[in-house]
């Protein structure tokens, strides 16, 4: 069956390279042909969503819901932010690392972002270093990157020892080192001084037409004139009296003397000529960004893939889509026709229920100077939690108690405390984390038992001429890092894991080595904003290019890679 798995693991690479499916659609997918092939059994295949390694992870992610609350997020992002250019990303650079070898990388990102917005530096210099660090502080610690979790999942199903907590800091804690001189020293220079893409005047997102007080239209409701139908335009507001109707009812009647306010291709003003009584503002009232919010889809929102208008946006959040920008340039046309895509960041016109909304949360991450407001834990709850926080860890490091039992504690303890509820730990559960984990572990165990891992080991020995293990090693290095620069990390990694397994067996050697190799290079996603999921959050809120992260990662990649083919055997010797 090694030609079954083959395809499916082909199968699994093009369609993540070249297709805009969700990695949970499509690893659900290789689940299913596993399950129904045989190629491993049943009850090995559901057995492995529950394997400690990703119930450790799923409780980091929950956990990380608190913490991201705490005021040691927003004070440490508000302490990043003062001083010259190269402080600031020193700075935000080192917190973004420590916090990440504790907490959801991605978690560490969204807390900081919204600071950085705030920044008087230019955003583009700062958010790419951002999500550099948070990845490279991802690698220090076993819990620091779904990656690390995922490895000890794999070895944990190889019966093999283990994994500790410090294991990944002999080689992780001098990469990060060595990545924030390079980002502070090199990459800073190389990344565009471009202004916030959340910064902007009204007049470039909104047109506006008044009703005349004998206008026809007037009385008539929104739905019956026909505003809600406009291809390229969408009513945002009306401004009735100095007042703002935000976002707008289709029962909403008209009165003479409204100000429509519409969002979309604001060229297509022939679209409102057809209406008698409605004629175009010459002159822009007052700036239209009291109630506008900038927001970034998560890399796996729920919105992803989906048109604004299959979403019903209004009615499901509360707000109006304004604007869409995806990278450096914001995309025109009928707003509502537009596919959503993980990164890309939206205007919105919000109302007064917009932040009490569960749905924003789970969808995606506030960020701008806009008029928003986040609820925030004490500063005596702050200090309690994370003390809590660091004794659960403390007892795991120490043998006293496991890490999940105590992560479940902590969370028990959060819930009967108020500090979070179960309502919102059920909208942030990562569903779609739990369904790529567990078909990966399956994945691994296919590639294993059918004998393609010992093939294509056999296949790396004879490119490698040989040699020894670390040619070997080197070869499944570079294989890795494409893989993770190319589809995602969790793909590289449960690709390579077998295969590094299977090498270390023809060479009679210790798989440590192989094994810290695949967690590295699933990790080094520096070239590409769409490798890794810290690198797509920051890629349209920066108003990056794609080229961007090429010229600013390339360094820090090559120094990477240099280094842990360097350490690795070092620390972790044949």
């Amino acid at each position: 069956m090694a030609w079954a798995v083959g395809l499916l693991i082909l199968f699994l690479l093009v369609t993540l390279l070249l297709t805009e499916l969700r990695p949970a659609l499509v690893f659900g997918m290789v689940f299913i042909a596993l399950l129904l092939l045989d190629i491993v059994p049943a009850e090995q295949l559901f057995s492995n969503f529950v394997n400690p390694a990703l119930i450790v992870l799923v409780l980091l992610v929950l956990m990380s819901v608190v913490l991201e609350r705490t005021t040691l997020v927003s004070q440490l992002g508000a302490w990043c932010t003062k001083g010259n250019l190269r402080g600031v990303t020193l700075r935000t650079t080192l917190s973004a690392g420590l916090l990440s070898a504790f907490i959801n990388n991605t978690a560490v990102v969204a807390a900081l972002m919204q600071r950085i917005a705030n920044s008087q530096h230019s955003t583009s210099k700062l958010l790419i270093p951002l999500s550099y660090a948070a990845i490279l502080g991802g690698t220090m610690t076993l819990i620091g990157t779904s990656t690390n979790l995922l490895v000890n999942g794999f070895t944990l199903n190889a019966d093999l020892p283990e994994l500790g907590f410090f294991d990944f800091s002999l080689v992780g804690v001098p990469l990060f080192l060595m990545g924030l001189a390079i980002i502070v020293l090199v990459s800073l220079h190389l990344l565009p001084g471009k202004k916030a893409a959340t910064e902007g005047n009204a007049e470039n997102y909104f047109l506006e037409a008044q009703v005349a007080v004998d206008s026809p239209l007037v009385g008539q409701t929104i739905e019956a004139i026909g505003l809600r139908h406009l291809e390229q335009l969408f009513l945002v507001e009306i401004v009735r009296h100095h007042r703002c109707i935000s976002p707008v009812s289709p029962s909403e009647p008209l009165q003479g003397g409204d100000t429509l306010v519409f969002s979309g291709d604001i060229n297509a003003t022939s679209l409102l000529s057809r209406f008698s009584g409605l004629s175009l503002y010459t002159e822009h009232a007052s700036a239209r960004d009291s109630n506008l919010v900038d927001v970034v889809v998560a890399p796996n929102a729920m919105v992803s893939g989906k048109t604004i208008k299959s979403l019903n946006f209004r009615r499901q959040f509360g707000a109006a889509v304004v604007a869409i920008k995806r990278g450096d340039h914001q995309l025109n046309g009928g707003l509502g026709q537009i596919r959503l895509r993980g990164g890309d960041l939206l205007i919105l016109a919000v109302g007064d229920d917009f932040f009490s909304r569960g749905s924003v949360s789970q969808n995606f991450v506030v960020v701008g100077n806009r008029n928003q407001t986040t609820s925030s834990l004490s500063h005596t709850e702050s200090l309690l939690f994370c003390c809590a926080a660091l004794t659960a860890l403390a007892a795991s490091l120490a043998s006293l108690l496991p890490l999940y039992k105590g992560l479940i504690v902590l969370l028990a303890i959060a819930i009967a405390t108020k500090l979070t509820s179960i309502h919102e730990l059920r909208r942030r559960f990562p569903f779609e984390l739990v369904l790529v984990i567990g078909s990966a572990l399956g994945l691994a165990q296919a590639i294993s038992l059918t004998g393609l891992a010992d093939n294509v080991a056999s296949h790396i020995l004879e490119l490698g001429q040989h040699s020894s293990p670390f040619g070997a090693m080197v070869i499944l290095y570079i294989a890795t890092w494409l893989m993770t620069e190319l589809i995602t990390n969790n793909a590289a990694a449960a690709i390579s894991f077998p295969i590094g397994l299977a090498i270390a067996n023809q060479f009679n050697v210790d798989p440590l080595p192989f094994i810290m190799t695949v967690a590295f290079a699933a990790s080094a996603s520096f070239l590409s904003p769409f490798g890794y999921q810290t690198n797509l959050m920051v890629y349209s809120a920066g108003r990056y290019k794609p080229r961007d992260y090429f010229k600013a990662g390339l360094p820090l990649s090559i120094c990477y890679g240099l280094g842990v083919i360097a350490l690795v055997p070092v620390m972790f010797p044949w």
